[in-house]
C-alpha cells in the first residue's frame, strides 16, 4: 500500500467524523483496533497528544480526529508493512504527519 515511499490514498482519506470532534479512549481503540495499554504507550512517546477533560475528581483523555489518523497509520505500518514503531514516526515526521 505504500508507493515511492508515501502512504496509500485509501489511508490518508479515513472518515472518522466531524474536524472538531473529540473520541475517548475506548472509541479509538476500537476505530483502529489496538489495546487501551499501546494506545496510551503512543502518546508516551508521542504519536497521540489526547486532550484531557476534567470531570469532578476524575480526567479522561479525549483524541482529536488528527489523534485517530496518525494511530490508524502507525498501526498501518507497524503491523501491515512490519515497520519498527521507530522506523514508522520517522517515515511520519518525513511526510509532516507527527
Amino acid at each position: 500500500m505504500i508507493k515511492s515511499g508515501k502512504i496509500s490514498p485509501q489511508l490518508q482519506e479515513i472518515k472518522i467524523g466531524p474536524n472538531d470532534r473529540r473520541f475517548g479512549t475506548v472509541e479509538v481503540t476500537q476505530k483502529v483496533n489496538i489495546s487501551a495499554e499501546r494506545l496510551r504507550y503512543w502518546e508516551k512517546v508521542g504519536i497521540v497528544n489526547p486532550e484531557y477533560i476534567q470531570r469532578g475528581t476524575r480526567k479522561f483523555r479525549r483524541y482529536s480526529k488528527e489523534d485517530v489518523h496518525r494511530a490508524t497509520l502507525v498501526k498501518f505500518l507497524v503491523d501491515s508493512e512490519k515497520y519498527t514503531l521507530e522506523g514508522a514516526i520517522r517515515k511520519l515526521e518525513e511526510e509532516g504527519r507527527v
